[in-house]
């Protein structure tokens, strides 16, 4: 099972060992991904920001990186309330705008999107971040789900990368 939340990923050390048994924290694979970088940007949930998940997850795999946890909890709200690449309301660009450039001007290598909410905002970021790495944890933790359950039947996942369709 894949805790496809990162403000609840934040809690996974607490949940009984038979459950840690059976799941994939979102957070976990995210931070491999971002653990190729030195020096990352995080926005997530105030939740999130303030648990350091993503910190310690980073930094347990590369001390050396730094990393610059950012509350976006406005950002939330705004896809909440149907923000899409494409379809995008004015205060919700201005805040992608604000964000994107303290991300350039601080010369962050990654940006890990710490709330599956965002990404549904994937391509704006990546339309405004070119020079940046745009990590999915909703991408990455589809891939880990998949790759624990091809392990155990090589056929158990299909699909195209985006969509995966896992068969019972």
């Amino acid at each position: 099972m894949l805790i496809a939340c990162c403000t609840a990923s934040t809690v996974y050390e607490r949940l009984a060992r038979s459950e840690r048994e059976v799941s994939i924290p979102i957070i976990s694979p995210a931070a491999r991904a971002a653990a190729k970088y030195n020096k990352i940007a995080v926005i997530a949930t105030e939740a999130t920001v303030r648990s350091r998940a993503f910190s310690r997850e980073i930094s347990a795999l590369r001390p050396e990186c730094l990393i610059d946890e950012i509350p976006t909890q406005r950002l939330v709200e705004y896809v909440e309330r149907g923000a899409r690449c494409g379809s995008m309301q004015t205060d919700c660009e201005r805040m992608l705008d604000g964000l994107s450039d303290r991300i350039k001007s601080e010369k962050y290598d990654a940006l890990v999107l710490g709330c599956t909410h965002f990404s549904h905002l994937e391509g704006e970021f990546q339309k405004r971040l070119p020079s940046v790495s745009v990590i999915s944890p909703a991408r990455e933790g589809a891939a880990a789900l998949c790759k624990a359950l091809k392990q155990k039947n090589k056929d158990f996942c299909q699909g195209n990368g985006r969509t995966v369709y896992i068969r019972s």
